[in-house]
């Protein structure tokens, strides 16, 4: 047997075909494999058979006479003698196809996966073959324009038994323009694919023809043209082939000498296909878990390749269970390790290893990780690099970081090799080039090992948020990544992950600016996903595009990691358009270089939104998290499912660059359910990444108050002032491009959730941060309703449990604010609101008194920010009287024609004024002013109002009037007669009202009524109006009842309307009738109501009978033995109810027993199990009211000098070590009043 050398073509041809890189073209050698169907058949005829039928019937039965002719000339002659017709004829009778069918080598050839098939063929054996494939045929060129995507069988010169047939010399010379989307396909294949000849012979008129054409058409621009089969060629004639551009693969010297003739040919066809099946690559679905595949030849004896290494045998070394155990050496690490570099070469190459592959690779990474690291520092060099370098590969690719210590411990691994002395400095401890060499592994070698691990240390930082180390870090290797592409595009996408994290979005456009785009097409996509984030989304457009384009020149040879890369790139720009409402009517599912886009992306992405986010779904609800034990120490297996599950996705976003946010398209909201997985294990991080998404929905549904339980002290600190820092860079104007609306309403969300376990300091520098965004308001940058509504909740939780001292430092700075927002609550009207007990100690300057009044003689948003400053601080009794005249003269400088001093926030604030020049008393002025005041219609015409003008309306009569809570002189006290008035206004205007609500007949405008009007009557009614009139004014009460009767029947409490008519005798038993039976309801919401309705009627108690103490006794009851929202209720009526306990011992000993089981369910180290009954909101409320209780009890009980409990002391004792600052304030109030 001579020497075989086409071997290295014959392997370039496999890895093409299974690349799905190859195209054949079928000659009419290869029918001859066919089966005849008859016994006396004769074999397939070939070309030269053809020829001497054609040269028989020309020359009268001489089938010797002109047999030099070729082919085409001799079927020229007989067309131009016989006709067209009479030749098609002869060709249909010549090649008999119904005397064959299909051999095996026809099946086992078209189970091969050819992107097509081209043939010159007449017969139609091809089509005839069972094939495992599904093969589209095309016989014409009007069929070749199909859009199915099938590979296809392409009959070139026709198909029997139906002509047309190229066959003449007139048909060949007219072939490229007759059959020009023929000819083109062809030459597109070339083009793109190996392309292989079979069954040709090199006289073959076909052959001849078609290889002159590419010759002349395409010369060297094309890849490689195969010529396949039992050639047996002269070296001058392989150098013939090789001008004509066609590469041979000579099988001859393959094949046994006891073949001749035809089965040469068939047993070289056979090596062929053999070849190519057993050179079939693993299914890359089913790594690491490859098995060894039997051959059918031993190609080493054939044709020398070597085949000595198994590629398909990790799947036993994988499940070796030795190395479970503890007590392995370095001889077990060294042997894992080579089995371990076994599997990472044979990796695909995708560029997110799909799920279940992730699941397989956690049978021996979960336990593993944390026993090899327990034991590399015993490891010697270089083996312990080699180690971590392979363990380090499999984390990466199973989307898993290192956590915990974990990462301190491969810190200190890296920290001793040091394969860049000449950028890094060295140390006396390092391992470094110049000193340091073993056999086994090389310095280059190291160095690649050094940064991977360095990189994925990098992201486990910025995962663990540890910003110092990861800074460092970075730093450090900043001109090492220089050195490659890949290192310094990895380094560039480190850097602006990092900064977007950090929300530092000016600093992230700045290194997008500086980043090349130089990489490979997948990291043009991550920095374009990252220009997303930041909305630079034309930037991101562009990228994509570029992308797209770059994919063919950047891949010269195709395979899995390009295969890859063109499937994660096309669905990124498809993505990105969809994101943009921008969708294509002519969408392919074939990426530019021609793989299925679909494939990759469905097994990674899809199988992590649809499959792998339900199995978390189980799994979260089936299992416990174990946080505090992840973070305390490493365990034998520290990947707790929900951080597995949950990190995994995230990372995988990263690798294939898909965002949560495109301008104002977010896919953050189907990924909550992982973000919550995550937020126990890794608070900061988690909190920071869905602040610099700004979905402000899913914010608030992952940062909750139970979950911001499980934060650290420090974390806490972290994420607060990381996001004090953005919002501070807002207000200073940076950041102008980072969809800035969005990320402070997620900022802000996100601060009011922690903000009840910042530290005083932190909290101090919140309510600062928010004094910014509300001197930045008046320019016009906050213009969102929402962001307006999420900051004066804010604002008002911040001022709430704020400590004095802190209150007593910002207070100047509250005080100098000129700002006045329309659309933001005045700092200072939130603090005197809410912290009226701190505002009466408080020490205010003359100079600062002075300057307010100074700023009260502009006009506009100044002058109604400083008279609200004055107003306030004058019911406080913080202005001396020394002030009043000059106070006087600013407030009244000017006044409309009501009454009413100009630019007032509201008339009520002249009641804490002093009063007008002319000596008239201000409440005269202002009982005028409500008086004539219209009320506002609701309902006008056919509109229904969702204004909050009638709620405007009746606000303004209560807080004017004397029963509401403040100091008799500041408050009207209404005649009967005005009251009767107002009654009959109200009555007029309420009638009216429901006449037009009738007219508009609608279940909808009726609940929109209710909505908006029947809560606000029922306090006019309760607050303003019946407290106002004589006891035995019955006509308003018979106007009034009506209406509180429809109000009740539209679902809306009438309680303290009842409880105020209890001033007329014969509504009393009416009135504690039902609310005896709303305590006894099982219906929550009913008790609640009557709980409130009790309250009231304290807060009515100078014109009220007493409460029965019947009730007190059932209050203090349902608050021992209910929770929830009843609980919270009763606790804040027990507070109202106190003067009355005080004097009952009984009463007091059954309170304190409240107050301990209070102080157990919301104990701080028992707020997990509390969870399953009441919301962590409510705890928090519950603790709060508790701490009201326990203090005004403490405090009433020793002004009384009576005894005090000793629960009472142990409440006064955790104020002092509560972390929860709302529970610290009542006490911190009361002390100091």
């Amino acid at each position: 047997m001579s020497e075989f050398v086409d071997g290295i073509h014959l392997q370039e041809l496999a890895t093409n075909l299974w690349r799905n890189r190859a195209a054949l073209m079928i000659g009419s050698g290869f029918s001859r494999n066919s089966k005849a169907c008859r016994a006396n058949s004769q074999q397939f005829p070939l070309w030269n058979d053809l020829k001497l039928s054609l040269s028989s019937a020309l020359y009268n039965g001489d089938r010797s006479n002109n047999t030099k002719e070729s082919a085409l000339k001799l079927a020229q002659e007989y067309e131009d003698y016989f006709g067209r017709h009479k030749l098609d004829e002869l060709l249909i009778n010549e090649i008999k196809t119904d005397d064959f069918e299909p051999g095996e080598l026809h099946e086992r050839l078209l189970d091969l996966p050819w992107i097509d098939i081209f043939t010159t063929n007449y017969d139609d054996l091809l089509e005839r073959t069972l094939s495992m494939r599904n093969y589209r045929i095309v016989k014409s060129i009007s069929q070749i324009s199909s859009q199915q995507n099938n590979p296809r069988i392409v009959k070139l010169h026709g198909s029997l038994p139906t002509p047309p047939f190229v066959i003449t010399e007139e048909d060949y010379r007219r072939y490229p323009y007759d059959y020009a989307p023929f000819v083109n396909t062809i030459q597109q294949s070339i083009m793109e694919n190996s392309f292989c000849l079979l069954g040709f012979s090199g006289d073959d008129p076909n052959f001849l023809a078609w290889s002159g054409w590419v010759r002349d058409n395409l010369g060297h621009n094309q890849n490689p043209i195969y010529m396949i089969g039992d050639l047996d060629l002269s070296q001058s004639r392989r150098k013939y082939l090789e001008r004509k551009l066609i590469q041979p693969i000579d099988l001859s010297p393959l094949i046994n000498t006891s073949f001749h003739g035809t089965s040469r040919h068939s047993e070289a066809t056979s090596l062929f296909i053999s070849y190519l099946e057993d050179h079939q690559p693993p299914d890359p679905y089913k790594w690491p878990f490859y098995e060894e595949r039997k051959r059918s030849y031993d190609w080493h004896r054939i044709i020398g390749e070597d085949t000595s290494g198994k590629l398909y045998d990790f799947v036993d070394e994988i499940k070796i269970p030795k190395y479970l155990k503890t007590d392995f050496n370095s001889e077990d690490l060294d042997q894992m390790s080579k089995k371990w570099k076994r599997a990472r070469e044979t990796y695909p190459g995708w560029i997110v290893c799909p799920y279940k592959l992730r699941k397989r690779l956690e049978l021996f990474i979960d336990r593993r990780v944390n026993l090899i690291l327990r034991r590399i520092s015993e490891v010697p060099a270089p083996l312990d690099i080699v180690i971590l370098h392979e363990l380090t590969w499999f984390l990466d690719t199973s989307l898993l970081p290192f956590f915990a210590e974990q990462i301190d411990i491969v810190i200190d691994l890296i920290e001793k090799y040091n394969p860049f002395p000449g950028v890094v400095p060295s140390s006396a401890c390092e391992l470094v080039p110049e000193k340091d060499k073993w056999d086994s592994v090389t310095w280059t070698e190291i160095s690649e090992m050094w940064i991977r691990i360095v990189f994925s240390v990098l992201r486990s930082l910025r995962i663990n948020y540890r910003p110092e180390q990861y800074l460092n870090l970075l730093d450090s290797i900043t001109e090492i990544c220089r050195r490659s592409i890949d290192w310094e595009q990895r380094w560039y996408f480190e850097k602006t992950m990092f900064e977007i994290l950090q929300l530092r979005f000016a600093d992230a456009i700045q290194t997008l600016e500086k980043w090349p785009e130089d990489g490979s097409p997948i990291w043009l996509v991550r920095k374009a996903s990252l220009m997303c984030q930041i909305s630079e989304i034309e930037k991101a457009n562009r990228l994509a595009e570029k992308a797209v384009k770059k994919l063919r020149e950047f891949h010269s040879k195709e395979g899995p990691q390009a295969e890859s890369e063109s499937q994660w790139v096309t669905f990124f720009s498809e993505y990105l358009s969809r994101a943009q409402f921008r969708f294509s009517d002519n969408r392919h599912d074939r990426s530019s270089n021609g793989y299925i886009a679909k494939d990759e992306v469905q097994r990674a992405y899809y199988d992590a939104l649809s499959v792998l986010i339900k199995s978390t779904e189980k799994e979260i609800d089936s299992k416990e998290a174990s946080a505090d034990s992840f973070r305390m120490v490493i365990s034998s297996s520290p990947y707790d499912d929900k951080l597995r599950y949950g990190i995994a996705n995230l990372l995988l976003l990263e690798e294939c660059g898909i965002p949560f946010r495109i301008g104002i398209s977010t896919n953050l909201s189907d990924y909550a359910r992982v973000l919550k997985a995550v937020l126990p294990f890794l608070p900061a991080y988690i909190s920071l990444k869905t602040v610099s998404a700004g979905h402000t929905g899913t914010s608030e549904s992952i940062i909750t108050l139970p979950a911001s339980a499980e934060f650290s002290d420090e974390e806490i600190v972290q994420v607060s002032e990381r996001i004090f820092d953005y919002l501070e860079a807002r207000v200073a104007g940076k950041n102008d491009n980072d969809n800035a609306e969005h990320k402070i309403l997620s900022s802000l969300k996100v601060l009011s959730t922690l903000s009840w376990r910042m530290p005083e300091n932190v909290l101090e520098h919140y309510l600062d941060v928010l004094l910014d965004i509300f001197e930045m308001s008046n320019g016009n940058k906050i213009k969102s309703m929402i962001i307006s509504t999420e900051f004066n909740k804010a604002l008002s939780e911040t001022v709430k449990i704020l400590g004095w001292a802190s209150i007593d430092r910002l207070m100047e700075r509250i005080l100098s604010l000129s700002v006045h927002s329309e659309a933001l609550n005045d700092p200072s009207v939130t603090v005197f609101e809410y912290r009226q007990t701190a505002m009466k100690t408080i020490q205010i300057s003359d100079s600062q008194i002075n300057s307010l009044i100074d700023s009260s003689y502009a006009s506009g948003q100044t002058r109604k920010a400083s008279l609200t400053k004055l107003a306030y601080l004058n019911s406080f009794g913080l202005i001396a009287e020394e002030f009043e005249e000059r106070l006087r003269e600013a407030v009244w400088k000017e006044a409309t024609r009501c009454g009413i001093p100009v630019d007032i926030e509201t008339p009520i604030l002249g009641l804490y004024l002093p009063g007008p020049k002319n000596g008239k008393d201000y409440r005269d002025v202002l009982r005028d002013y409500l008086l004539n005041l219209p009320i506002p219609k609701i309902i006008e015409g056919s509109v229904l109002s969702h204004t909050n003008s009638f709620s405007h309306y009746v606000n303004l009569f209560v807080d004017a009037s004397l029963f509401s809570s403040g100091e008799e002189k500041r408050r009207i006290d209404w005649t009967e007669i005005e009251a009767e008035a107002i009654c009959s206004k109200v009555v007029g205007w309420w009638n009216e009202q429901q006449a037009a609500l009738k007219e508009l007949n609608g279940e909808v405008f009726e609940k929109s009524f209710s909505f908006i009007v029947h809560e606000d009557m029922i306090t006019l009614v309760s607050h303003m109006i019946v407290p106002s009139l004589g006891e035995d004014n019955d006509k308003c009460v018979s106007e009034l009842l009506p209406a509180i009767d429809v109000i009740e029947k539209g679902g809306t409490s009438v309680i303290p309307a009842y409880v105020a008519l209890m001033k007329f005798g014969k509504y009393r038993d009416q009135t504690t009738t039902k609310i005896r039976e709303g305590l006894q309801s099982p219906d929550e919401k009913t008790v609640i109501n009557s709980i409130r309705g009790i309250s009231f009627w304290q807060s009515l108690s100078e014109v009220l009978p007493s409460i029965p103490e019947e009730f007190i006794t059932k209050i203090l009851q349902i608050a021992e033995n209910r929770s929830g929202d009843v609980l919270l209720e009763s606790s804040r009526c027990i507070f109202n109810l106190i003067p009355r306990i005080c004097g009952k011992d009984s009463l007091v000993l059954m309170l304190c027993s409240i107050l301990r089981n209070i102080r157990e369910i919301t104990d701080s180290a028992k707020y997990n199990a509390a969870l399953a009954a009441v919301t962590m909101k409510n705890l928090i409320q519950i603790r709060e009211a508790g701490a009201f209780i326990s203090s005004e009890l403490y405090y009433a009980l020793k002004e009384n000098k009576g005894d005090i409990p000793e629960e009472l002391s142990v409440w006064k004792e955790l104020a002092v070590k509560e972390k929860v600052r709302r529970v610290k304030i009542p006490w911190e109030d009361r002390e100091h009043s």
